[in-house]
């Protein structure tokens, strides 16, 4: 049976703490602009532009693509030679409490808090009332999110369980040659594809990644780390985010070209995150993040949602500066994290069970 050394353990747990503090990033914008807004607006500071491409096109397309690859090499780490009818209700029930319950959970925190107690104070609440309580669960309003945004990682995460057999063999059977053509359909008919179907691709691209990575008995760490050629590398990841930037400027977000960029800068993401983990735990030895910091910021990851802690101190003062919006939104985060990692351990200390089954036993 297949088995994670410590070093390798070590780095995938390092890799999902950052990829859930980058998710909080992304949601922790100050005044986020489309590129047309940028182009034509007025008070367009340096912050505004760094915003965009460190959090919309760098964060936004690593985070969930990794955390996707992951979660299809943890799904099939363990079967490597068959996938049987066991195997799949053992992933079902696994899952159920690892995903499920922390979805089910966290979204219902906020029907509860956004829409259930404010049709009661208005006294609107009606059988229209709540067959948007229900649905928001999948899809809240017209967003294509449930009402807790992020999760919508974990609800099409959820479906691609469901299909996991079909994963399983279809990659088992035609191995990367499906992979790549995963790959390939994600960058030149994603748009046309989530226009047809309301669905994107690169989940099942990746979740494919992640079984073909499983089943072959792969390293994680090493299937992506680079060992040769960082600096063509690097500069050719530099070159996809500035011509990403360019035509973002120049022909806006809707444009083929930006999001045929915007696959390659996902695809790229992935030796980068993982030779920087590499790098971070040969430089710090000594930084280990353990099993309960992950878990802890899987709390975040779940909660974070609506604070939006830089947002709200910005919108409070009246120091507009570009200096002050960086000291803002780093700050801001940073706070947020604090104020949730902080909830996370007094209800783990107070309600044990109840912490344990609000991140899914882990």
């Amino acid at each position: 049976m297949a088995s994670l050394s410590k070093e390798h353990s070590l780095k995938i747990s390092l890799l999902k703490f950052l990829l859930c503090i980058g998710v909080v990033m992304i949601h922790c914008q100050i005044n986020p602009m489309s590129w047309s807004e940028i182009w034509g607006g007025q008070n367009v500071t340096a912050f505004t532009v760094f915003q965009k491409v460190f959090a919309n096109i760098i964060l936004d397309n690593s985070c969930v693509p990794i955390f996707y690859t992951i979660s299809g090499y943890f799904l099939f780490f363990r079967n490597q030679t068959s996938y049987s009818i066991a195997d799949y209700k053992s992933k079902l029930k696994s899952r159920f409490k690892g995903i499920f319950l922390p979805f089910l959970i966290a979204n219902s925190i906020y029907v509860i808090w956004f829409r259930i107690l404010p049709s009661f104070k208005e006294q609107t609440f009606d059988i229209h009332v709540l067959y948007d309580v229900i649905t928001s669960y999948w899809m809240y309003e017209s967003t294509g999110l449930p009402i807790n945004g992020p999760l919508w990682y974990m609800r099409d995460l959820m479906v691609l369980i469901l299909l996991s057999p079909l994963i399983y063999h279809s990659v088992r059977l035609f191995g990367k040659y499906l992979v790549c053509g995963l790959f390939l359909a994600m960058i030149f008919l994603d748009q046309s594809f989530v226009e047809s179907f309301h669905y994107h691709l690169y989940p099942i691209a990746f979740v494919s990644l992640g079984c073909y990575i499983a089943i072959g008995g792969f390293d994680f760490v090493s299937f992506f780390k680079i060992h040769r050629l960082r600096l063509v590398y690097l500069l050719s990841y530099l070159a996809i985010i500035l011509t990403t930037i360019y035509f973002g400027v120049s022909k806006f977000e809707d444009s083929f070209e930006y999001n045929v960029l915007i696959r390659l800068c996902q695809i790229m993401s992935l030796p980068f995150a993982v030779s920087l983990v590499s790098f971070i735990k040969q430089a710090y030895a000594e930084f280990v993040v353990s099993h309960d910091m992950v878990t802890a910021s899987f709390f975040v990851f779940l909660y974070h949602y609506n604070f939006q802690i830089p947002a709200r101190i910005y919108h409070h003062v009246s120091l507009y500066n570009t200096c002050f919006e960086f000291i803002i939104y780093f700050v801001g985060c940073f706070i947020e994290i604090a104020i949730l990692l902080c909830i996370y351990y007094m209800l783990k200390k107070k309600v044990p069970k109840i912490a344990s089954y609000i991140v899914g036993g882990r």
